[in-house]
């Protein structure tokens, strides 16, 4: 958040000589956004409860997970941003997520009424709060996660005095009422810009609307619409038949994006009509017809089921590139293969344009609690996936040989190499069949083998009538 511009503040900056309760509730009350962060640790500590209730009962929070837990039940209504997978990249679309709705919140709760209501926080600057995700009064206890944020403005846009003027109350307050006489107007907009500042957005999809539409939904997330005219007969004239970069690309806000409209085939100039205005006027200069620029089109292959390698064969054939590769777990496709692709597959575009691709690298664990034990093999099988069996006696109430658990859940997500540990009922002892009629003496023979292929040891009970096996634990 640093790199973006935001100055945090967490509680292992407490000044020496100050209370823990003291400050983080002046950092809470002056706090225009709270967020916290959800860990293995932080779920536990009441520290963390009780700040996060606070700026939940002021709708200032945006709760984040950075470990898969399961978050206390009264936080659980406002949706948290996933983090768990980031890789601290600043083009991360959780991330980007993650910042926005920061800056909503700051932009609903920092609406200043008039000049002298912003001054009071601060000419210049935005105050942006992250607070306690793990917050344990001692700073040095290894499970705290909190922070605070403030996102101060260049100096360049602030008088000398205030850039130089440092963060006591005292001196903030001399600022903020020298600067009370400025226009409500000249305030509110310095304080738009400063929050829209250094925010990324993601591109919409404009395609097949007309520029109008297209130009307006750009612009309403801060993008530059850039119109390039193409006689085509893909679209309805005056309608996008193509964008660069194409939708869900993630931008800097301010950044162009290149519509290609398209217009009508112009027609044939006649050589009737050529020639006699040549002849009744030969001297005279001939009007020349501004020249429109083509734009050459091509129509995206389809993708998915590919593998990323077989993908870029069929774009370049296509005379397009690849763009933005991204993991993601599914069912749908095998393991390397593509599950999605942007823009989708029929779709026309400039030659030379990017198309990403969504590659499935992970499985989704389905549920296979209640199934048998073959029905689970075989679903985990379809999916690439092993099991591992653990078998446990059955009580009086649970099926022979079905899924008591299993581990990881369904839902969570697992990679070709994991595996898959699922806990069978066994009801015991039981009678297993030994196979073909058997004298006594190959029957007893069999029957460890027998109880052994089913997780059993044999109980050393052969029945030569029914030959079958008594197995137990």
């Amino acid at each position: 958040m640093q790199g973006k511009g935001y100055q945090v503040w967490w509680d292992r900056q407490i000044a020496p000589g100050k209370t823990f309760d003291e400050v983080i509730e002046s950092e809470l009350n002056t706090a225009a956004c709270v967020v916290v962060l959800w860990s293995s640790t932080s779920v536990k500590s009441d520290w963390v409860k009780t700040e996060a209730s606070e700026a939940a009962s002021r709708r200032i929070l945006v709760p984040v997970l950075i470990d898969n837990v399961r978050i206390p039940l009264e936080f659980r209504r406002v949706q948290a941003a996933d983090l768990t997978k980031w890789d601290g990249s600043f083009d991360d679309p959780e991330f980007g997520k993650f910042l926005r709705a920061v800056d909503l919140e700051i932009q609903e709760n920092l609406q200043p009424a008039s000049s002298e209501a912003a001054a009071a926080v601060g000419i210049g600057s935005i105050s942006r709060a992250t607070h306690p995700a793990a917050a344990a009064p001692n700073p040095q206890w290894a499970g705290q996660e909190s922070a605070p944020v403030r996102r101060a403005a260049p100096a360049t846009r602030q008088p000398e005095s205030l850039a130089r003027s440092t963060m006591s109350a005292g001196r903030w307050r001399v600022a903020a009422w020298a600067l009370a006489a400025l226009s409500a107007a000249v305030v509110i907009a310095g304080l738009m810009f400063w929050l829209n500042r250094g925010a990324n957005v993601l591109t919409p999809n404009v395609v097949g609307m007309s520029y109008e539409e297209a130009a307006a939904a750009l612009t309403a997330v801060s993008l530059s619409p850039q119109r390039r005219d193409q006689p085509s007969d893909a679209g309805a004239p005056e309608s996008v038949v193509a964008q660069s970069p194409p939708a869900g690309t993630t931008l800097a806000r301010a950044a162009t994006v290149s519509l290609t409209v398209a217009l009508p085939a112009r027609p044939p100039v006649s050589n009737v009509s050529t020639a006699s205005i040549a002849t009744s006027t030969p001297d005279a200069p001939q009007p020349v017809a501004p020249a429109t620029p083509v734009v050459p089109v091509t129509t995206t292959p389809d993708l998915r089921g590919q593998t990323p390698e077989r993908a870029v064969e069929l774009l370049a054939s296509a005379g397009l590139t690849m763009g933005v590769k991204k993991d993601a777990a599914s069912n749908d496709v095998s393991l390397g293969s593509i599950v999605s692709q942007e823009p989708e597959a029929a779709q026309t575009l400039a030659k030379g344009s990017p198309v990403s691709i969504t590659v499935a690298v992970n499985r989704i664990l389905p549920e296979l609690v209640g199934l048998n034990l073959q029905q689970a093999h075989d679903t985990l099988t379809k999916l690439g996936l092993k099991e591992r069996v653990e078998r446990v006696r059955a009580s009086a109430r649970e099926t022979d040989n079905h899924v008591l658990a299993q581990t990881p859940l369904a839902g969570k997500e697992i990679d070709a190499a994991g595996e898959v540990v699922l806990t069978i009922a066994i009801v015991t002892p039981k009678k297993v069949a030994a196979g073909e009629s058997l004298l006594r003496v190959t029957g007893q023979q069999r029957c460890n083998q027998v109880c052994r292929d089913t997780g059993l040891k044999w109980t050393r009970e052969w029945s030569g009538t029914a030959n079958t096996c008594t197995c137990d634990f």
